[in-house]
């Protein structure tokens, strides 16, 4: 049995990663550094955009969120909608197989600039 002095075990307990060792951040340190409000984060998860995981009430964001919102707010900022960017996300494939995804990013963007 290890004995920790109460210092580290102190550290130990505000360790803020999740199992793979990723980074978490929580909600007002994500809102800060993208100029977002907590309200927005929040709006985001409850229209399924963003999931991040939960320590009791506490919104713990990883790596996986912080590419999701970026990807939120460059979707918004050239004109979709909320609605076109969880489409192109909800078709991403971990596996490797992304055709559907990229050609309806490819559809949207060519009626975005046909606008």
């Amino acid at each position: 049995m290890k004995l920790v002095s109460p210092g580290e075990a102190a550290a130990n307990t505000n360790d803020m990663s999740d199992k793979a060792g990723e980074d978490l951040v929580r909600i007002g340190e994500m809102a800060k550094k993208y100029g977002v409000t907590l309200r927005t984060l929040r709006f985001y998860e409850d229209k399924g955009l963003l999931n991040p995981q939960r320590d009791g009430s506490t919104r713990l964001y990883t790596r996986r969120d912080k590419a999701r919102l970026k990807l939120i707010l460059l979707g918004r900022k050239v004109g979709f909608s909320l609605r076109d960017v969880k489409q192109m996300m909800d078709l991403y494939d971990p596996s490797g197989s992304n055709t559907k995804q990229l050609r309806l990013t490819l559809d949207k963007s060519e009626k975005q600039l046909a606008r």
